[in-house]
């Protein structure tokens, strides 16, 4: 995001504040892009009951939380692998089955075509995270509200789990090479 002349690395911080090296500030930036950027926009959208809106951003939070747990940041990644190895595991609700249908019909339908595909919906008429009716095939409805919540839960038990260092560390070289051209920028400015 840009304000001004600067680049910023989250709504409050700028990349010229990024210190890869001070774990405790770097994941206080970290948790304010990740509210600031996805979760937050995506729950004031729930709350206007936007739902397509709010499951676009809860789609796209997936792909950034699921590049960031199981990239390898120095080899090629398979985004759609790691999109449905995060739901799968991260996600009770979603089966393997779920993941990828999920990941083919509405994360890559939005992004690609900016729908989702085989008639797949959000909805908040529903009380499960996925409801699946049948008309000549089987459409997947998802609650976007219940999928946030889903995701939220997930990020506060993966900030706790960057303090270990060892995971830090894995974080650390992904957030290095994933932002290495805004580095880049912020550095030569």
């Amino acid at each position: 995001m840009r304000k001004g002349d600067e680049l910023y690395f989250s709504p409050e911080y700028k990349f010229t504040d990024l210190n890869l090296d001070d774990k405790e500030n770097l994941l206080i930036m970290f948790n304010d892009r990740v509210y600031g950027f996805y979760l937050n926009p995506a729950k004031e959208l729930c709350e206007k009951k936007h739902a397509f809106a709010a499951g676009v951003i809860c789609s796209s939070t997936i792909d950034f939380l699921a590049k960031i747990k199981y990239s390898n940041p120095t080899s090629r990644t398979n985004s759609k692998a790691n999109f449905i190895t995060w739901l799968t595991e991260n996600i009770p609700s979603f089966s393997k089955q779920n993941a990828e249908k999920f990941y083919g019909n509405f994360r890559s339908g939005l992004i690609h075509g900016g729908k989702i595909d085989e008639c797949g919906q959000f909805s908040f008429d529903f009380d499960e995270l996925i409801k699946t009716i049948s008309n000549k095939k089987d459409i997947m409805i998802v609650n976007p509200e219940i999928l946030l919540k889903a995701i939220i839960d997930y990020f506060e038990k993966y900030i706790k789990y960057l303090k270990n260092d060892t995971e830090f560390k894995k974080f650390n070289d992904f957030l290095k090479k994933y932002f290495k051209e805004e580095i880049e920028y912020v550095s030569t400015s």
